[in-house]
């Protein structure tokens, strides 16, 4: 039977905790009761130390816990960016504003910039750094009026 328990990434006081243990010598599985981070979780958070400190001493380990950041290409529109306000001043303009999509407020925008805002890039910026989530409204069927009066026969 499969263990349904989840396990949530350490944080920093943990790994400062597992390094700091296993620097006086504590053996893994007993860091693991005291914890109850898995065994090979505490080893590896270990040996990313190890491989990253300048040399054995506890504050250089402690110093090489953190992550580091990581790579990929750089946002276009950077958090508080003159682009990023501005989305934020259209989305949120008035009530009519608020209602209508994501897609809409990024083509205001370029329209009025000149500077090309996809959709998608319009989304992550105006939640990531906003906290304002939308989502299109469902499509509404235009009914004919045949439609309209089958409907109402079916209905009887």
């Amino acid at each position: 039977m499969a263990n349904n328990t989840t396990y949530i990434t350490p944080t920093d006081t943990e790994k400062g905790a597992i390094i700091t243990l296993r620097h006086l010598g504590h053996p893994f599985p007993e860091i693991y009761s005291l914890l109850a981070i898995p065994t090979h979780t505490c080893n590896a958070i270990y040996a990313r130390a190890t491989k990253r400190a300048e040399n054995a001493s506890l504050p250089a380990l402690l110093q090489a816990i953190h992550n580091k950041p990581r790579s990929g290409r750089p946002h276009r529109f950077p958090p508080g960016s003159a682009i990023s306000k501005i989305l934020l001043q259209t989305a949120t303009k008035d009530q009519e504003h608020e209602d209508i999509p994501h897609e809409f407020v990024a083509e205001e925008v370029t329209r009025e910039t000149r500077i090309y805002v996809p959709h998608t890039t319009t989304q992550r910026i105006l939640k990531e750094d906003h906290g304002i989530i939308r989502r299109r409204p469902p499509k509404k069927l235009h009914l004919k009026p045949y439609h309209k009066a089958t409907r109402i026969k079916l209905a009887e």
